[in-house]
């Protein structure tokens, strides 16, 4: 019985090869797919954990808030930016923590007779530590710069 089903099987497939063959493809590129799929999702996921791991599970960030115009009419005339001295009063209240403040702005770099155009960043020395970076080359910011 189950022999003739084999056989029966066998010979619809080779009665109708084009079919056949098309079908196959079909689920093989369908597999290849999907595995493709997971594999992009699970490389995904290893980078995000890891960038996170470098960061730190202990890393908050502070920023301005961007104000709407109903919140700059409330706060007219009173200090909405974050300043220097702002970090210097965190890591004042809180002496165990590292704080680095950040300004980020574009801007012309030049280097002897070379011209760049990037992002400047001004940081402090505990940047380097707290988000773990070291320069390529040279050397980071120190606090007698």
């Amino acid at each position: 019985m189950l022999r003739s089903i084999f056989l029966d099987a066998l010979k619809n497939l080779s009665g109708n090869a084009l079919r056949s063959g098309l079908t196959m493809l079909g689920v093989i590129i369908g597999v290849a797919a999907v595995i493709t799929m997971i594999a992009i999702v699970e490389g995904g996921q290893v980078w995000l954990v890891n960038s996170l791991e470098r960061m730190g599970t202990n890393l908050l960030f502070v920023w301005k808030k961007r104000l709407t115009v109903e919140e700059r009419q409330l706060f007219a005339g009173r200090n909405t930016e974050l300043r220097y001295d702002d970090a210097l009063a965190i890591q004042t209240r809180f002496p165990d923590l590292l704080v680095a403040p950040i300004i980020e702005l574009d801007g012309q770099l030049k280097a002897g007779d070379r011209d760049y155009s990037g992002r400047i960043t001004g940081t402090s020395p505990e940047y380097s530590q707290i988000r773990n970076f070291r320069p390529e080359s040279g050397r980071f910011v120190s606090s007698i710069d």
